[in-house]
C-alpha cells in the first residue's frame, strides 16, 4: 500500500514537472545552424504525403482543425551610422540580447527606430503555418545582395515564438549568418542588427520582423 501510495505521488510530481510552465528568454542569439525542428503539428507529421492517405489527413483536419497560418514580415534596413550612432538616434537603448556578431532589440512595432524610413531597401512577406519551417530566398536590389531567411514558428496565445536564421547569399554583405530564438507579442518585432564591424564601421544591415496577426484563413485580426 505504501509503495503504491509513494509510486501515485512521484507520477503526480513528475506530471507536474513536465507539464510547468516556461520561462523563457525574450531572445536568445543561437549558433548560426541550419534549423533542425521537426515540422509540422502531431500527428500531421506522421503521415505520409500520399495521395491514398488524403483520408487519413482530412480525417485528423476535421477533429483538429487545419493548421493555424502564421504571418511574418520583415523590412531590410541599410545603415550608415556606428553602432554607437544607430543606438542614439533611435534611441534603442542596450540591445535585449548581443553576440556571435549580431545585435538584437525587442521593439513594439508601430514605434520603429526613427531612422527606419529613410534605411529601407527591401521588404519581405511570409506566411507559413503553426510549426511548419519555411525558406524564402529575395534580393534587395538597392544594395545588390540576395538573402535567405529559415523561419520555423510555434504559435502562442498572445503571439508566436520563433526560430530564424538570416543568410547572405550573394552580394556585397558577405558571409552573414544569424540566428536567433525570440518571443514575438503580436505587435511587437524584434530588430536584428549585423554586428560583426568594429564599432567605427559606419555600413551595416538590419532586419526588422515582426509577427501579423491572423484568422485561421488567414486574413489580419483588427483589435
Amino acid at each position: 500500500m505504501m509503495l503504491s501510495v509513494v509510486g501515485v505521488a512521484a507520477a503526480i510530481c513528475a506530471l507536474a514537472f513536465l507539464t510547468r510552465p516556461r520561462t523563457l528568454s525574450p531572445v536568445v542569439i543561437e549558433t548560426p545552424n541550419p534549423l533542425t525542428m521537426k515540422s509540422g503539428r502531431f500527428p500531421d507529421r506522421w503521415i505520409p504525403k500520399t495521395p491514398r492517405l488524403n483520408w487519413l489527413r482530412a480525417l485528423c483536419q476535421s477533429v483538429l482543425g487545419v493548421p493555424h497560418p502564421v504571418k511574418l514580415e520583415m523590412t531590410v534596413l541599410t545603415q550608415t551610422n556606428t553602432m554607437a550612432e544607430l543606438i542614439a538616434g533611435g534611441q534603442l537603448g542596450a540591445p535585449t540580447a548581443r553576440g556571435n556578431g549580431v545585435a538584437v532589440w525587442l521593439l513594439p512595432a508601430t514605434d520603429p527606430p526613427a531612422w527606419e524610413k529613410r534605411a529601407v531597401t527591401a521588404k519581405s512577406s511570409m506566411t507559413t503555418f503553426n510549426r511548419q519551417e519555411i525558406a524564402v530566398t529575395f534580393t534587395d536590389n538597392q544594395i545588390g545582395v540576395t538573402f535567405t531567411e529559415e523561419v520555423f514558428p510555434r504559435l502562442r496565445a498572445n503571439g508566436v515564438e520563433v526560430w530564424m536564421r538570416l543568410l547572405s547569399q550573394a552580394g556585397p554583405v558577405t558571409n552573414l549568418a544569424m540566428r536567433i530564438h525570440a518571443q514575438m507579442v503580436y505587435g511587437h518585432g524584434v530588430l536584428v542588427v549585423d554586428d560583426r564591424a568594429p564599432a567605427a564601421e559606419t555600413n551595416r544591415t538590419a532586419f526588422l520582423i515582426y509577427p501579423v496577426e491572423v484568422d485561421a484563413n488567414g486574413i489580419p485580426v483588427t483589435r
